[in-house]
């Protein structure tokens, strides 16, 4: 993103709606030797760079140097002049607004099939913002003004591989474009006085979106729910509507993002740290009720807990406008919290409280700030976003109980899955309408049954019960169906897995957990190729979460995609080293490439982490319906030398 200076080092004090850029070696100009002009303006810069840099920056610089080619052909060819290419930005100046839009489209759309041939994480995404206004040139060249700064701020304002214009910009373009464009409101930006209203082009390289809900007035243009259907852009494509299940449409809301970090626990004693993480997990489940709001998952933003932090570095890495922060304080019966919500652009308070609650109170305290962090937004929920709230419990042990639980359950060992099933199972004895919790639980006694933690080949029944009975509790809860569609999954009861998980992507489509849920059952009813939109679409929302770019690598695995296959679970093992099964998949697919050297060493990998794993467990545990597949991936771990075991 463009600074309020727009690039220039020592202009950060400017006054509103006073910007410069130059190009390099230039000098600015005295007043008489300027021009005023109208022209239009593309402001691009590159989402998640700091990330791509840290991971190889002589990857990036080769990718950045090539993509601005990208640029410079587009827009030379549509008489329009690069300004600028300061950090990882390209300023472009145009006559013509209309060739300013075109350039940004065809601009994307190369951008996207360049990004097909790389690798998930090493893949840049531009974003673009089109802007039509008063701007003053040097005899250098380099240009600043209003002009210039709505644009770059309208590009900070639209997600990865998207493209925003201003409104003026949207009325010169009206009917002269065939493009769709959707009203993405008012926002109030730094450094310019009044509101920007901003209009997205959809299907610009942005993930696929829904049609918007009707709020007084058509958010869509009418071409946009045509053109909505059809867009398949790199990976971010719709399923195919032949296809079985094409009515999901698991689409990431174009919106504003937000990352809710852990809150900070202010305690006097320690071990209420899992009260913090849980009231922090329950934030953002809340938030991600909002059809207009993209909400990062809890994996990626708990990897910041206990860092120093620069919330504009947040957003960058987590690709969002917003960062929320706060503290938890707890004694007693009674809760004091402490909450903040920042623009990642500029470190600037938006909103901030501070609230005094009965332990009792919890719940509303979770809605209210819900609904004021909304309001700062200017986000609504719809009659159905509203139903779909969390049935609370009325036992504040029951919940506290819930969230030690769920804590316990993210450590992955045997001894804490013991404790998380301990807490579970008192927290629905004394709250027996607890929907959340019978969903918790049914997931940890899932993981007995799988890992052998437990001498009970029933316990997968067990499993199913509580699964059947969140569900039951609370139709309405994208988790109780994730949660049950995995167990059916692992029932061999296929049909009714992919029907459960498929639901829990139509209670919620910005739900990580539900996506990649969904992307699992997918893969193990014979459809991988299908799961990959699924996969990456959570992995939007969870990009610091090694879950789902591992299933992305399944995927990629059993459709013989390789190269991407590799990338994935490396990446994944980047995130989570001691995951075994990333290591025995990425075992499988060097095998499969006949690279044996390095499938050995994965398996010594898997062996290390999980000495009793063998060739026989994993066929007794892997329930995919494709024998084939099932054959296949075993026989490639059997040849990287992988140990047979017993088979019953």
């Amino acid at each position: 993103m463009l600074p309020a200076a727009a690039g220039v080092p020592g202009c950060a004090n400017l006054p509103p709606g006073v910007g410069l850029l130059r190009l390099p070696g230039g000098n600015r100009m005295a007043a008489d030797e300027e021009q005023r002009k109208i022209a239009a303006i593309l402001a691009a810069d590159v989402a998640g760079y700091s990330r791509l840099m840290a991971d190889d920056e002589r990857a990036t610089v080769r990718t950045l140097t090539d993509y601005r080619g990208v640029f410079a052909e587009h827009v030379e060819s549509r008489q329009g002049r690069i300004v600028d290419t300061a950090g990882d930005s390209v300023l472009c100046v145009f006559e013509s607004v209309v060739e300013a839009v075109e350039a940004a489209v065809a601009v994307q759309a190369a951008l996207a099939t360049r990004n097909a041939a790389l690798a998930d994480h090493r893949r840049m995404y531009f974003r673009i913002g089109v802007n039509l206004g008063d701007i003053i040139v040097n005899d250098d060249g380099s240009i600043y003004g209003d002009g210039v700064n709505v644009a770059a701020r309208l590009e900070g304002l639209v997600e990865p591989g998207g493209i925003m214009l201003s409104d003026i910009a949207r009325q010169a373009v009206e009917d002269k474009l065939d493009i769709a464009l959707v009203d993405a409101g008012r926002h109030e930006v730094k450094n310019i006085n009044k509101p920007v209203h901003a209009f997205r082009v959809a299907g610009d390289g942005a993930p696929p979106v829904r049609p918007a809900r009707v709020r007084g007035k058509p958010v869509w243009l009418v071409a946009a729910l045509a053109v909505a259907a059809i867009i398949v852009i790199a990976t971010w494509q719709l399923m195919p509507a032949e296809e079985e299940g094409a009515e999901i449409d698991p689409a990431i809301p174009s919106a504003p993002g937000i990352a809710v970090l852990p809150f900070d626990n202010l305690s006097e004693d320690p071990d209420q740290e899992y009260f913090a993480n849980g009231l922090t997990e329950d934030i953002i489940t809340t938030l991600s009720r909002y059809e207009d709001l993209l909400v990062i998952a809890r994996n990626s933003t708990f990897t910041y807990k206990g860092a120093a932090i620069d919330v504009r570095e947040v957003g960058r890495a987590l690709g969002v406008r917003y960062v929320m922060e706060g503290s938890v304080r707890k004694a007693e019966n009674r809760v004091l919290i402490s909450a903040n919500l920042i623009d990642a652009e500029d470190g600037g308070h938006i909103w901030s409280e501070r609230y005094d609650r009965e332990l009792v109170d919890i719940f509303a305290f979770q809605d209210e700030i819900s609904r004021e962090i909304a309001e700062a937004l200017r986000l609504e929920l719809s009659d159905e976003e509203q139903g779909v709230s969390a049935k609370r419990p009325s036992n504040s042990e029951a919940y506290d109980l819930f969230l030690r639980g769920r804590a316990y359950k993210y450590q992955t060992t045997r001894a804490a899955n013991a404790l998380a099933r301990e807490a579970l199972n008192k927290a629905v004895a004394l709250e027996p309408g607890f929907s959340e919790a019978y969903a918790e639980l049914a997931w940890v006694l899932y993981r007995d049954w799988f890992y052998e933690w437990s001498d009970d080949p029933g316990t997968i029944d067990l499993a199913l019960e509580a699964a059947q009975r969140a569900v039951a509790l609370n139709d309405r809860s994208a988790l109780a169906y994730s949660r049950l569609s995995w167990i059916l999954v692992n029932k061999r009861e296929y049909d009714g897995a992919l029907e459960a998980a498929r639901r829990a992507v139509e209670l919620n489509a910005r739900s990580s957990d539900a996506l990649w849920t969904f992307a699992l059952i997918l893969i193990f009813v014979d459809r991988p190729e299908e799961a990959v939109t699924p996969a990456l679409q959570a992995v939007r929302l969870d990009p610091e979460g090694y879950l789902p770019i591992h299933i992305a690598g399944v995927a990629y695995l059993l459709s013989r995609r390789y190269d991407d296959a590799v990338a994935a679970f490396k990446k994944s093992l980047l995130l989570n080293p001691n995951v075994p099964s990333s290591h025995w998949m990425l075992a499988a697919t060097y095998s499969e490439m006949g690279h044996m050297e390095d499938a050995r060493a994965e398996v010594r990998e898997v062996l290390a982490l999980q000495p009793e794993q063998t060739l026989a467990l994993l066929r007794r545990r892997l329930t995919l319906q494709s024998q084939e597949s099932l054959d296949r991936l075993l026989a490639a771990l059997a040849n990287a030398g992988f140990p047979q075991g017993e088979y019953n």
